[in-house]
């Protein structure tokens, strides 16, 4: 991995697209459109907002975070948040036509996939059933899920409502062994990532569901250097105990010691011309430079996070 390497223009292209999405301040004024107050995850608010260009934005904020956006005008299936452009740089080198999306949330991905790729099925997996049904009203999966619909009466979308880590522990229900071309992590709690997703052995369960020259990507909020950067160095090392290629793809140039979504590649096929972020030794780092291992010893059932 090389800090600041540029290729063909690539990167210079997302910025300049990430600049331009930029797409809201936490100072615009939002509207909370309808609250609920239990769900898995705890509090789920539906809040409108407005862009910086002053577009309508609907956000689905749990437990207080942002998980998931939507335009509301005719983009409605056009990308907010700029770390889904990180992962549109797996579509031009991965090709898929099965994709895996753990965590829905306002399937904000999916709806995207399903919209401008017309021959991709994808797969989301979504603890619950709750965050579906608010997706449906909220977030044009109803519009989404009639546009998957094919002429045969099976579709391109299919919505399981399970736990993610059962999910890779037991296959899809009528295929235990399937495959995907690419599998993409977008689970959080707050946040905070799942952390049965991030271990050793779930890392393993991820690669026996890939195909051959497949891809796992998964969205990790945190720093790149400093202190930190300890979970993005601790998951690239465990991730590297069974991927032959491992690397991080940053959101933004802002400062590296800043928390932020960061993206991290994981492939046993080389990804090359692509500006990566080289998690070099630092000083300011609380931990090993490379890295510890995660296991499922480490997290705690209760709760699912690293004791």
């Amino acid at each position: 991995m090389s800090r600041g390497t540029r290729h063909d223009g690539l990167w210079d292209k997302f910025v300049s697209t990430l600049g331009q999405l930029a797409p809201f301040g936490r100072s615009r004024i939002e509207r909370v459109v309808v609250r609920y107050p239990e769900t898995l995850f705890g509090q789920v608010e539906i809040v409108d907002t407005k862009s910086r260009g002053r577009r309508p934005i609907r956000i689905l904020k749990v437990d207080g975070s942002w998980q998931s956006a939507t335009f509301l005008d005719d983009a409605w299936s056009e990308l907010v948040f700029p770390y889904h452009l990180l992962y549109n740089t797996a579509l031009a080198r991965v090709h898929p036509t099965s994709i895996l999306m753990l965590g829905g949330g306002g399937y904000s991905y999916p709806k995207y996939l399903l919209c401008h790729l017309d021959d991709v099925r994808v797969d989301v997996v979504e603890a619950d059933p709750l965050i579906l049904d608010i997706a449906r009203r909220h977030f044009y999966l109803d519009r989404v899920e009639q546009l998957a619909q094919q002429g045969n009466g099976a579709s391109r979308l299919r919505s399981l409502v399970c736990d993610a880590r059962d999910f890779l522990e037991l296959g899809a229900p009528d295929d235990p062994d399937v495959c995907y071309d690419l599998i993409l992590n977008d689970c959080f709690a707050a946040e905070r990532p799942v952390a049965s997703l991030m271990t050793i052995e779930a890392s393993q369960l991820i690669h026996r569901h890939l195909a051959q020259g497949g891809a796992y990507l998964v969205n990790v909020i945190g720093a790149l250097e400093g202190r930190e950067s300890a979970l993005i160095r601790n998951l690239c090392r465990t991730l590297e105990q069974v991927f032959t290629h491992v690397l991080v793809l940053p959101c933004g140039r802002r400062n590296p010691s800043a928390r932020d979504n960061n993206v991290i590649v994981a492939s046993d096929k080389a990804w090359e011309h692509l500006q990566t972020f080289d998690l070099a030794p630092s000083e300011l780092s609380g931990t090993s430079p490379r890295g510890k291992i995660l296991t499922d010893a480490d997290t705690s059932v209760d709760t699912d996070t690293f004791s």
